[in-house]
């Protein structure tokens, strides 16, 4: 019975995250990017960084999106004022785990 509160905030992110794609067809844009050091600078949209378990899931899955598509060896800073992440910049590890949702 434990199981039931995780898989309903999975749940929950997995249905943010996709209204936020379909309702806001840029939920981040890339500020600058740093080629040498292989960082992208990252602003993402004010819904991903409301907070709720479920943004910060959805930003994770943002997050690991921009890594896959420039290269898993890449990290992203985020530019906001707040981060969903206690670490910036985030790594393709780190956006994987912030991408489960907790």
């Amino acid at each position: 019975m434990r199981i039931w509160p995780i898989v309903i905030i999975m749940v929950i992110g997995v249905l943010v995250s996709y209204r936020l794609m379909t309702t806001h067809p840029t939920p981040a844009g890339i500020i600058d990017i740093d080629y040498e050091d292989k960082i992208a600078y990252v602003r993402l949209h004010s819904q991903l960084v409301s907070g709720s378990d479920g943004a910060c899931q959805a930003a994770g899955m943002t997050i690991q999106y921009i890594i896959e598509e420039l290269g898993t060896d890449w990290r992203v800073h985020i530019v906001n004022t707040w981060v969903p992440s206690s670490k910036n910049p985030i790594d393709y590890a780190w956006a994987k785990i912030l991408a489960e949702g907790y």
